[in-house]
Parts: structure tokens; sequence; C-alpha cells
């Protein structure tokens, strides 16, 4: 009986020694898993900043490009209006001038 029993225990043990190995083997096997699948999914997002960043660079370009285009054309038509308002004056002042008799 003693016999029996200390080959049921040693079969238990054997049994259990087993699965302890089973679940470590699994176990490690699944944190591997997941540690890929957490670096794949960091890797992806790192890429999707990635791409949102430089379609934002290229938005703000566009913007300051336009911004600047702006500004180039305020001065533009500023300097045309300068120079017709200065050559207006300028004929304008000398003919009052020949009206007024100053430059005969």
């Amino acid at each position: 009986m003693l016999v029996g029993r200390s080959l049921v225990q040693a079969r238990y043990e054997l049994i259990e020694e087993f699965e302890r190995a089973e679940y470590i083997s699994h176990k490690v096997k699944y944190e591997q898993e997941r540690e890929f699948e957490l670096n794949n999914l960091q890797r992806m997002e790192a890429s999707r900043i990635r791409r949102v960043n430089e379609q934002n660079r290229r938005l703000n370009q566009v913007i300051q490009k336009e911004q600047y285009n702006i500004i180039i054309q305020k001065k533009l038509y500023a300097k045309v209006f300068a120079k017709k308002h200065l050559e207006n004056l300028k004929t304008r002042t000398l003919s009052h001038l020949e009206e007024l008799g100053y430059l005969k």
C-alpha cells in the first residue's frame, strides 16, 4: 500500500512538474508575442506620428508661402500706387505752379 501510494505520489509530482514546465513555456511564449506586438504597435504609432507631422509641416509651408505671396502682392500694389500718385502729383504740381505764374 505504501509503495503504491509512493508511486501515485511520484506520478502526481511528475505531472505537476510537466504542467509547470508547460505553463512556464506558454508564459514565456506569450510574453514574447506580447512584446513583439507591443514593439510593432509602437513602431506603427511612431510611423503614423511622423507621417502626421510631415503633413502638418507641409501644410504650414503652403500657408506660409501663401501669406508671403499676399505680403509681396500688397507691397507691389503699394509701390505701383505710390509711383502713380507721385507721377500725378508731379504733373499736377507743375501745372498748378505754371497756372499761378511761378514757372514762366
